[in-house]
């Protein structure tokens, strides 16, 4: 009686040497390395509940307690006059303009930006001491223009020689939208460094300039 050995086939290898893969196989695996790349377009702002979605209307207040110093090295050379200044953060700061015509009295009050890429609304209360003594409080909404730095509140009240020599100090809060309180600078140094590189791009692909070879 003949035995007969069961001798298995090898499977058929491709030109990498592994085993081949049945069409039905490759649609498999290639549809689950699919899945697994796929960007997520699930977004934190699709569901309010996340952290990490952001109040447009949240705003940001920011307390003043300010000595006015007046010097002779802080003098605005275009306006001819003395300044003081109070910076709030990288992005906002506060500036008292003295008068021209009486340097002993505060005239107006400056809020700056250093970013002028958007129009915001800003506002608050402040109010001006003498010696401790109460001379004018405001309330005040200014509105800072698309391409402007500054916004400008004049200080309304009397004044005479009486009042030289003295100190004076500004208290009161700062409201600004939390969104552009610290980061709207950020954004406006890292859009001129884009513009910077999309102009030496600009000269790269310019013939007329010159090219590396002649470096």
């Amino acid at each position: 009686m003949n035995s007969w050995l069961y001798t298995p086939i090898p499977p058929l290898r491709g030109e990498t040497g592994y085993p081949a893969l049945a069409p039905i196989e490759k649609e498999v695996i290639e549809d689950n390395l699919r899945k697994q790349f796929e960007p997520n377009t699930d977004s934190i702002f699709d569901n309010p509940t996340l952290s990490g979605s952001v109040d447009v209307n949240e705003m940001a207040e920011f307390p003043i307690s300010w000595q006015l110093k007046r010097s002779t090295s802080n003098v605005h050379q275009k306006k001819n006059r003395y300044v003081s200044n109070l910076k709030i953060n990288t992005e906002w700061s506060l500036v008292c303009l003295w008068s021209q015509y009486d340097p002993y009295k505060p005239e107006f009050l400056e809020i700056r930006r250093n970013s002028t890429a958007k129009e915001i609304l800003v506002s608050g209360t402040f109010k001006l001491m003498r010696d401790g003594q109460f001379v004018v409080q405001r309330k005040f909404v200014q509105l800072i223009e698309a391409g402007f730095a500054t916004t400008q509140i004049e200080l309304e009240y009397s004044n005479d020689n009486y009042y030289c020599n003295r100190n004076y100090s500004i208290t009161g809060t700062l409201t600004i939208p939390a969104h552009t309180a610290d980061k709207e600078y950020g954004k406006g140094v890292q859009f001129k460094s884009l513009l910077d590189l999309s102009n030496d791009f600009e000269c790269l692909l310019d013939p007329k300039t010159t090219y590396f070879s002649d470096v």
